[in-house]
């Protein structure tokens, strides 16, 4: 029992002894925790939109929902200035319906149609009535809206049973219109007359019918997709209302015919010895036929590039000729005249306006220039100018102006200036004859004496200068 006991005891210290001579234990590391994960959260449930608001009526005008209430309104049709002098234009852009229609002078104007004119401001600038827009307001069975008008309006009005309202010569429906005051500050005065909605409406309910009649209809029907079939798209639409305007570019030509003019001399003594001046005389000066062609382009609504072309058809137009005593002193002209312009102008601002020109003028005189002499003429030219505008008031201004002309020097040389040698030996002739007969010595001494040693070689020196300065004063009526 005791052997079993030591023997235990000794293997208990052999453990220990083992466990002494290993390597020290490391400490611990320690555990680190996962990072908490979020639990996906669902996304909520969008909220439906609600449904727009659709009026349950049409516009008979345009095909759009409108209210009930407005369906059998009569519109109203507005005569809307459309000048660049005159804008901005004003509540243009509510008119359901707008009419441009060429007036005098190729200018357009517009009617605007509106169904309902609940909301809308301002309208204008007003302008005038003419019968074609009586009868595109009538084609609506609208009310009328104006600012005066042409006679032949004026006329037709009570005739067509038009129900207008009229700004200038109307009475009590003339106060629903008013002059704009800051139209008035930069503006012409046929520019400021401006009314309203609001107006329009009220005066409208207790003076006229402001409704259809029963059983009105509109001929219009609309598409929800009016393309036609087989139809090409369209990249770029043009409106050419007139020869006048189109656009940026303003485009003009005239053409003036030939004007045929005759002089007749009332001369009781003609000291001068020119046959043109005879008493009784009569002789050619016509005014020649003109083509003049002119364009203008604004590049920006405060710059206009101008360009011009006149073509003279003088050699078709009858001239007397002191040297034949005909009329057909053209004959000369090797071509016709013409000119070349150009210019520009800037409007720096409300007060101010600069302008700047050239012109050339190119004569078809021909090397020897036998058109012209020392008692008329006319030379090439190139000139410049420098001008400005200052605006006082939008009816006054201030122009300045200089110009100066640069002209071709022409020499004209003559073998027998004026022909006075030849006449001087047409005088001379008898008396040398004489002397030659009574002399016989002197025979072959005068033989020498001709029409052709006696020229007398001359000049003529064409030049001119100019420089130009004005001042003015414009007005606007």
């Amino acid at each position: 029992m005791k052997k079993r006991f030591l023997a235990m005891l000794l293997a208990a210290m052999m453990v220990v002894s083992l466990a002494g001579c290993g390597k020290e234990e490391e400490p611990a590391q320690p555990v680190l925790e996962p990072e908490p994960v979020a639990e996906p959260q669902p996304e909520p449930e969008p909220e439906p939109e609600p449904e727009p608001y659709v009026p349950a009526g049409t516009n008979p005008l345009t095909g759009e929902p409108m209210e009930p209430a407005y369906e059998k309104n009569r519109p109203v049709a507005v005569m809307l200035n459309n000048l660049k002098a005159a804008q901005p234009q004003l509540g243009v852009s509510q008119a359901d319906i707008i009419y441009e229609v060429p007036a005098e002078g190729g200018i357009t104007r517009m009617l605007g149609i509106y169904q309902s004119l609940e909301g809308v401001g301002t309208l204008g600038s007003i302008r005038s009535a003419r019968p074609y827009y009586l009868e595109l307001a009538l084609g609506h069975d609208a009310l009328y809206v104006h600012a005066g008008g042409s006679p032949d309006a004026y006329k037709d009005i009570p005739a067509w049973g038009v129900d207008n309202m009229d700004g200038v010569n109307g009475g009590s429906d003339a106060k629903i219109f008013w002059r704009d005051a800051e139209r008035k500050k930069t503006m012409d005065y046929e520019h400021t007359l401006v009314t309203s909605g609001e107006k329009i409406l009220e005066y409208a309910a207790s003076h006229f019918r402001t409704e259809h009649k029963d059983g009105y209809v509109y001929t219009q029907a609309f598409a929800g997709d009016g393309t036609p079939a087989g139809g090409a798209a369209a990249e770029h639409v043009t409106l050419k209302f007139s020869n006048y305007k189109t656009g940026k570019f303003d485009f003009a030509a005239r053409y003036e015919f030939n004007t045929k003019v005759r002089l007749k001399n009332d001369t009781k003594v003609n000291t001068t010895g020119i046959a043109q001046y005879e008493d009784g005389k009569e002789v050619a000066a016509d005014i020649p036929a003109n083509l003049n062609i002119g364009g203008t382009f604004s590049p920006r609504s405060n710059v206009r590039l101008s360009l011009g072309f006149n073509y003279y058809f003088d050699k078709q137009s009858k001239q007397y000729n002191g040297d034949t005593d005909l009329n057909d002193k053209q004959d000369y002209l090797e071509h016709n005249a013409y000119e070349i312009l150009g210019g520009v102008e800037w409007d720096v601002n409300k007060l101010l306006t600069l302008s700047m020109g050239v012109n050339s003028n190119t004569f078809g005189f021909g090397d020897e220039a036998r058109y012209i002499s020392d008692m008329s003429f006319s030379t090439s030219s190139v000139s410049g100018g420098l001008g400005a505008s200052i605006h006082v008031t939008p009816k006054i201004s201030i122009d300045l102006a200089v110009y100066k002309t640069f002209y071709l020097n022409f020499a004209k040389d003559q073998a027998d200036y004026g022909g006075y040698g030849e006449k001087m030996c047409s005088q001379l002739a008898p008396m040398l004859q004489g002397l030659a007969a009574a002399n016989p010595g002197l025979g072959a001494a005068l033989a020498g004496f001709n029409a052709e040693s006696m020229k007398i070689p001359g000049r003529d020196e064409f030049t001119r200068k100019s420089i130009v300065a004005g001042i003015g004063v414009s007005f606007a009526f």
